[in-house]
């Protein structure tokens, strides 16, 4: 069994090329190579041919691929549905997400994995990446004859790196100016951020570790084991001695080749690993959520169960309808015994006398929310516009930034702050005004940032 992998980032690309059997996986190529300019910046019709030359400067001619997304273009998700067949969880999964997703569902691919069902509930975890991500990679491989058989998400392909031990294993990666952290543990992601290392020396990336690292542990977490794809001098003296850390053998890890392959193919190694042993972590995001049955005609099985839910929905709302329509004739009791203006004009001001003491209530608690919103902003690279909060916990920031890479900034401060979390950036788009002038020319990137307020799913 061959396989074939790339990844490819905004201004990277890795490579590897394996056989597999039932000892192991035999490297045969491997390589990371920079791109001439980032991809986001290319002209469609030019994104195959700068990968065309790219993969034959590395001796990369293979012709069928699976596609490796890095964790920075992903969302993940975890959640608890009620427990179902296939089909049903599957609906109510897409329901959920649905809610949950700062884009629209149809906008993405999205694959999802069942754990544990405990109390007529089934724990899930989403692995969700935009269209966007992944179809403008796919359409400029097969431009040059290169045919996308699956996709997966690098963070499973990096799970199967994970020593079989007892408790949690964190293991780090870095690619395309971005560090992922995994914290695993058997069968299921506890933690999974990315920040952005652009800039930073060893030095700066080793703090910026250790404080993802503490972040959890602060949680009452404990991680037993930490693995490295490469050095990260003081690292250790940071973390105080509280986690074992290693530094992955890869080349061990692999067998017929005398060179060490690149950090940057860690995730490709565990890919190749898992595709080969067939580990139902990796779920390929071109296929459906669930494979629907060829035959035209419902079984009685699946008619039952599709009528059930209808009933179940049917009930909810003519609950909701009843309590409503008791509302209301509770209401008409009251106007019909007074003069129907006075009552109108006294449920007005009890409303507004509600919403004075509501917000007489949260005031210390939207003063430190903004607070530590304005705490996290430097003013210096960015500024926001507006702040919209919803009464689900989400927060809308709009504002203006003087490069991309602020706005991505921003994101990593709120995901790593106390007071926010799911932090993810929406829009980050420069100017294309002629003539810029003051805050247009000071700072010419758009963006919009969502997060949300107060504690939330550990996986980010």
């Amino acid at each position: 069994m061959e396989i074939a992998l790339l990844q490819i980032g905004e201004k990277s690309v890795s490579g590897l090329f394996a056989a597999a059997a039932k000892g192991g996986v035999t490297v045969r190529r491997a390589f990371t190579d920079a791109l001439p300019q980032t991809i986001e910046s290319l002209a469609a019709d030019q994104r195959g041919k700068v990968l065309l030359e790219l993969l034959k400067r590395n001796n990369f001619d293979e012709r069928r691929v699976t596609l490796v997304v890095p964790r920075r273009f992903a969302i993940l998700r975890q959640f608890r549905v009620p427990a179902g067949g296939a089909e049903e969880t599957a609906a109510m999964v897409r329901f959920q997400l649905e809610k949950e997703l700062p884009v629209p569902v149809a906008d993405t691919r999205y694959v999802y994995h069942e754990l544990e069902s405990k109390d007529g509930k089934t724990e899930i975890v989403a692995v969700c990446v935009p269209r966007a991500s992944t179809d403008a990679f796919i359409g400029a491989l097969e431009d040059i004859g290169v045919k996308v058989v699956s996709v997966v998400l690098g963070t499973m392909g990096l799970a199967s790196l994970a020593p079989p031990v007892e408790g949690a294993v964190a293991l780090e990666f870095t690619f395309d100016e971005s560090m992922e952290i995994l914290v695993w543990a058997p069968g299921r992601v506890l933690v999974s951020q990315s920040g952005s290392v652009q800039g930073m020396d060893a030095a700066g990336q080793a703090d910026l570790l250790s404080r993802m690292l503490n972040s959890f542990q602060e949680r009452g977490e404990t991680i037993s084991k930490l693995i490295l794809t490469r050095d990260l001098p003081g690292l250790a003296e940071r973390l105080g001695g509280s986690i074992q850390v290693e530094t992955a053998d890869l080349k061990a890890l692999l067998r017929g080749d005398d060179r060490v392959p690149p950090a940057e193919v860690a995730p490709l190694i565990g890919a190749a690993i898992g595709l080969a042993s067939h580990s139902p972590n990796l779920k390929n995001l071109l296929a459906p959520a669930i494979t629907k049955r060829r035959s035209k005609a419902l079984t009685f099985a699946r008619a039952a169960a599709l009528l059930a839910v209808i009933l179940i929905s049917l009930v909810v709302w003519l609950r909701f309808e009843v309590s409503d329509l008791n509302a209301q004739i509770e209401e008409s009791k009251v106007e019909l015994a007074r003069n129907r203006e006075v009552p109108k004009k006294l449920k007005a001001l009890k409303a507004r006398e509600a919403d004075a003491g509501q917000w007489a209530e949260n005031r210390p608690r939207w003063i430190d929310v903004l607070a530590d919103l304005s705490d996290l902003v430097d003013t210096k690279k960015l500024f926001l516009s507006t702040v919209d909060f919803d009464t689900q916990g989400g927060a809308t920031l709009v504002g203006r930034a003087k490069r991309k890479q602020d706005a991505s900034d921003l994101v990593l401060m709120l995901n790593t702050s106390k007071r926010f979390n799911d932090a993810m950036l929406v829009i980050a788009q420069e100017s294309r005004d002629e003539g810029k002038k003051g805050e247009a020319a000071d700072y010419p990137v758009n963006f919009t940032v969502k997060a949300k307020v107060g504690s939330g799913s550990q996986v980010r």
